[in-house]
């Protein structure tokens, strides 16, 4: 319930080989963000995160081409979400996890059945 009612992102980076903003990105351009009235709060200072219903994390264990998301509401701290794409960079990662994310807002929303 908490993921299907989210409307506003905020996206955080523990790698240096994401940017944010290519997740944003990513997930801007997707018909499904414009279509639910999602918004994404760039940047990821106190004030701006409080602002936002989840926080998706993305991390990239070293030595790896893992890119990991976790997504966790952001007023009590519950982790909705997490999931993995393997990809070369940044920017081959952005829209193979925008389309995870979206799949995981579209299930909790009941647009579509869960993979077993």
């Amino acid at each position: 319930a908490l993921l299907r009612k989210a409307r506003i992102i905020s996206i955080y980076s523990g790698t240096d080989f994401f940017e944010p903003v290519q997740l944003g990105n990513a997930l801007r351009k997707r018909d499904e963000f414009e279509r639910w009235e999602m918004a994404i709060v760039d940047g990821y200072s106190w004030d701006q995160r409080n602002i936002a219903d989840i926080v998706v994390s993305i991390d990239r264990p070293l030595f790896t081409y893992t890119y990991t998301y976790q997504i966790t509401n952001r007023s009590n701290g519950i982790v909705l979400s997490t999931g993995k794409v393997t990809a070369f960079d940044g920017n081959d990662a952005a829209p193979k996890l925008a389309a995870r994310i979206i799949e995981e807002i579209r299930v909790a929303r009941g647009e579509a059945k869960p993979k077993k």
